[in-house]
């Protein structure tokens, strides 16, 4: 029974111990970023159907296409797609819809909101023979 005793007293003791080390700042930054994936797959529920209901969806907001891009993207079983991407704005209100079109009967909405900035690019450059 001491024993058990011991072991209660012990285990609060190393589990705050571990966490007084990462919130004094003393762990290594190195060890943490190797813990930490950059880049990870995830499930997200979105809302899909035919890519007409879509676009009338947007219609209804006032949105309009601003940009439109080609691209490519894994399906459920890991082939590569084609997929066009759209991006609906409304200028008056500032509403957005990014719009995933991955085949001519599915188009899925990856996210939307308000408020979005439109930056300027930076001047092409060009080689210039001597």
């Amino acid at each position: 029974m001491k024993y058990l005793v011991a072991l209660l007293a012990l285990v609060p003791a190393y589990v705050f111990s571990g966490m007084l080390a990462f919130a004094d700042g003393h762990t290594n930054q190195l060890e943490v970023e190797k813990e930490t994936p950059k880049v990870y797959w995830t499930r997200k529920p979105i809302q899909c159907g035919p890519p007409n209901g879509l676009v009338e969806l947007v219609k209804g907001y006032g949105e309009i296409p601003l940009l439109t891009a080609d691209g490519v993207t894994a399906d459920g079983q890991g082939q590569m797609v084609n997929i066009k991407i759209i991006f609906a704005v409304n200028p008056e209100t500032g509403s957005w819809t990014l719009i995933e079109v991955n085949s001519p009967d599915q188009a899925c909405v990856l996210g939307n909101g308000e408020g979005y900035n439109i930056n300027s690019l930076p001047p092409i450059t060009t080689k210039q023979e001597t």
